[in-house]
């Protein structure tokens, strides 16, 4: 089982929405997108808590800020690439976001990468 551990940005958190959006097609006015996210961001401190991930063949386990979540794939139902990280997306607007420095090496990225490729669709 491979784990990382990372805090989120607000600004990881807002450009991996902005990627979602436009890889779903979805259309919203920024400055609208923007201050929804903000709040979102404000009113759940989860968000902002120190994420531990772990993840295997069978799923993946979340530990955000003593709140355990073990996940099957199947929860997921496609994934995303960008430069800075993975997106897991469950809907439209429901995400994980893996960034891609919690990783030790590039080479633990694309063993990651590789899991998605045999769990997940691309998006």
């Amino acid at each position: 089982m491979t784990r990382v551990q990372f805090y989120l940005s607000w600004q990881e958190y807002y450009q991996a929405e902005r990627v979602l959006h436009q890889k779903t097609g979805i259309v919203s006015v920024p400055i609208f997108r923007q201050w929804r996210l903000k709040t979102r961001w404000a009113r759940k401190p989860i968000l902002r808590a120190q994420h531990q991930v772990s993840f295997d063949s069978d799923g993946i386990f979340y530990l955000l800020d003593g709140i355990e979540s073990n996940l099957d794939w199947k929860y997921f139902h496609r994934w995303s690439e960008t430069h800075e990280g993975f997106l897991l997306i469950r809907e439209e607007d429901v995400f994980n976001l893996i960034p891609k420095r919690a990783f030790e090496n590039p080479n633990e990225v694309d063993k990651f990468r590789q899991l998605l490729t045999t769990k997940l669709l691309l998006q």
